[in-house]
């Protein structure tokens, strides 16, 4: 009768041994869709070139008229005038 009961336990122990062996191994193959993220990083990339180009212009432009107003050299004269004043 124990030997009976062994074999039972053998034959249990084996099947359940074999499932666990077999989930593991199959989930291997399992795949996982993955979504590329560098579309969000090549959009933010995208309209910062936009701005860029866009600004781009407006900043060259004050770029040059700074460049055609005379520059300001003495201006601490022009502050102890107002200060006295």
């Amino acid at each position: 009768m124990k030997r009976e009961n062994s074999n039972a336990h053998r034959a249990i122990l084996a099947a359940v041994t074999g499932a666990i062996l077999l989930a593991v191994i199959s989930s291997g193959c399992v795949r996982v869709k993955v979504d590329p993220i560098h579309i969000t990083m090549d959009v933010n990339v995208r309209m910062e070139q936009e701005l860029d180009s866009f600004f781009g212009d407006i900043d060259a432009t004050a770029a040059k008229k700074a460049a055609a107003l005379p520059a300001k050299t003495d201006v601490e004269p022009t502050l102890k005038k107002a200060e006295k004043g």
